[in-house]
């Protein structure tokens, strides 16, 4: 069975990399550029996710299909 994500280590992560020294740095630069880090990082989670469901999916298929 397919688990969730768990959003409590989504929001750990974020905050996670959001209090990096190195992520501070360049928030200050140009905050900009740190938001789209952080978007494209949400981004990288939900396409994994969606690729797991469906893999999860086409598994399912063919199971059923040899029954």
């Amino acid at each position: 069975m397919l688990s969730p994500i768990n959003e409590k280590v989504v929001m750990e992560t974020l905050e996670k990399i959001l209090s990096e020294e190195h992520f501070k740095e360049l928030e200050d630069l140009d905050p900009m550029l740190a938001m789209a880090v952080i978007s494209l990082i949400e981004d990288g989670i939900r396409i994994y996710h969606r690729k797991l469901t469906l893999l999860h999916l086409e598994e399912m298929d063919d199971y059923y299909s040899e029954l």
